[in-house]
């Protein structure tokens, strides 16, 4: 928990959910336990993106961050790259969250990586940075080729109808 708190970033091997810290607003993880949670509250974070689906068990999430008086909201993504309606989401709720701190969720820090580095490239950061916020958020090799494929295609103008035709 010290990783957040310092704004260092952590290694999946320290127990700690995968806890990385992209800017200075958007935090991801994987597994987190109640008292992660609590400890990432009182670090500033007003709300979770939970982009696992209900059957990989988000009743405990969703629980201890009701508890605790946080946002909620439930995104679910596969292992493949969001549609344009969940980033719309994810980008609409850390909007509404401003200046409050997000952090995305989801089992092991793979998803939410993912969805970091599309929100990242669409606030204005590179290909290159956002690639690197997503390997350092634990996106697995699968997932960071898929995001330099869309980078690519997004550089030559071919991202907006692969996911207009993903949508169909």
């Amino acid at each position: 928990m010290f990783c957040l708190l310092h704004a260092t970033t952590c290694a999946a091997s320290d127990h700690n959910g995968n806890l990385q810290a992209i800017s200075d607003r958007l935090y991801t993880s994987g597994t987190l336990s109640a008292d992660q949670l609590a400890a990432l509250k009182a670090s500033g974070v007003t709300a979770v993106i939970d982009l696992r689906r209900p059957a990989e068990g988000i009743d405990m999430l969703r629980t201890a961050a009701s508890e605790l008086d946080l946002g909620y909201t439930n995104l679910p993504m596969g292992r493949a790259l969001p549609d344009a309606q969940t980033m719309a989401g994810i980008s609409s709720v850390i909007s509404q969250t401003a200046p409050g701190k997000v952090l995305l969720h989801c089992a092991s820090g793979h998803r939410a990586g993912i969805a970091a580095a599309l929100y990242l490239q669409q606030q204005g950061s590179s290909p290159e940075a956002a690639v690197a916020s997503a390997a350092a958020a634990g996106t697995r090799s699968d997932g960071i080729t898929q995001l330099r494929d869309h980078f690519a295609r997004l550089q030559s103008g071919e991202a907006a109808a692969a996911i207009s035709s993903s949508q169909q």
